[in-house]
């Protein structure tokens, strides 16, 4: 059994924390390619330390000024459209446990937390491939519901592939799902990250589709650890889940965090800018590793597959600790395998550490199958 067994179950989040311990490495060492949030933390963060005085006070239930803010930001009508969680996370349990009482189609490779969410409220997940180009199947989803279905869960851009799908293809899942009468749940929270060009966003369909769609604080501001996101819905949606919802799980420090980042646009921008220029950089120098091959991704991390025999993903994984740099093993996560890693896109600085511990892995030519 390897130093790195058991580390490939964990979230990209947990892993630093594993690593620092198993490893004795401090955790301010680590350079963390396996968290999927954003390399900088804004500086409107330190404004949160003014607010500390007011520690003693219990959360407004409704927060309805941070709603209008993320109305705004999410570009829908009214604050009864949306609903609160502690992350994105408490928001997929919530529609597991609220919605999932039957069959629910997952596309994988994908998000892990949605099977663990609709198991523990008793659904039974439905697993469709997506293939070795990991497009998304519209003709096989349909062909997978049935009386028994519930939902359809898509991460757009996907996790762990970056795939952000056409958006015709979600149109028509949404109408799909307005005709079978089930919910389409989509987690929007790599959004932020993708081109412009190809940039759309399904909360536009809430109104007149039944569409849930998730967000969250955590991957564009770099802040996991404050714990806010937000569901978007109809209001019969956001009306049924809030029924089922538990009394003041947003802290006062979340609803503020959410009310002074929501409204740095300059930061907004300097990342965006940060993650296209560097996508586009680190893509072509991984690129140049001969025992990869790197997907193309619409957002701020890459899926890698590794072509050489003789590695593993873990192999990889425990020679870059060496190096105190963690990336994702994804040999746990369904529908990939051994052969798998994600890596974030950090700054231009910690990228180049990225590259000079990949070149230190050495393979045999003769090992090499594309």
């Amino acid at each position: 059994m390897t130093r790195a067994s058991g580390l490939a179950e964990l979230h990209g989040g947990e892993v630093e924390w594993a690593i620092s311990q198993r490893y004795n490495i401090p955790i301010s060492a680590i350079t963390s390619f396996a968290s999927t949030v954003s390399p900088i933390i804004p500086e409107r963060v330190k404004k949160l330390a003014d607010k500390f005085d007011q520690l003693y006070l219990y959360p407004a239930r409704e927060a309805g000024k941070l709603k209008e803010i993320l109305a705004k930001h999410e570009g829908v009508e009214g604050k009864n459209r949306l609903i609160l969680g502690c992350g994105s996370t408490e928001l997929i349990y919530l529609f597991a446990q609220v919605i999932c009482n039957g069959e629910v189609v997952i596309p994988i490779p994908t998000y892990s937390e949605y099977e663990s969410a609709i198991t523990r409220y008793g659904g039974k997940p439905v697993f469709l491939d997506l293939g070795p180009s990991f497009d998304i199947d519209v003709a096989r989803i349909k062909s997978a519901i049935n009386a028994q279905t519930r939902a359809i869960f898509v991460c757009n851009p996907n996790n762990p592939t970056g795939r952000l799908y056409p958006k015709k293809d979600m149109e028509t899942l949404a109408r799909l799902a307005n005709e079978k009468r089930i919910v389409l749940f989509v987690d929007e929270d790599y959004l932020c990250f993708a081109p412009r060009s190809k940039k759309y966003s399904m909360t536009e369909y809430v109104d007149s589709h039944p569409v849930f769609v998730v967000n969250s604080l955590s991957k564009l501001f770099g802040v996991p650890s404050i714990r806010l996101g937000w569901g978007v819905g109809s209001k019969g949606l956001i009306d049924k889940l809030s029924m089922h919802k538990l009394p003041w799980v947003i802290s006062n420090l979340a609803i503020w965090a959410g009310e002074e980042l929501l409204l740095d646009t300059v930061y907004q921008e300097r990342i965006v800018k940060l993650i296209t220029e560097q996508r586009k950089e680190l893509f072509d120098r991984l690129g140049k590793i001969d025992w990869l091959h790197v997907f193309p991704s619409d957002c701020n991390f890459f899926l890698l597959k590794i072509i050489a025999n003789n590695l593993s993903s873990t192999t990889v994984f425990e020679k870059l600790v060496e190096d105190q740099l963690v990336v994702r093993d994804c040999s746990s996560i369904r529908g990939l395998g051994g052969k798998y890693l994600r890596t974030t896109i950090r700054t231009s600085e910690d990228n180049q550490l990225l590259i000079e511990g990949m070149n230190k892995i050495l393979v045999e030519p003769l090992a090499m199958q594309r």
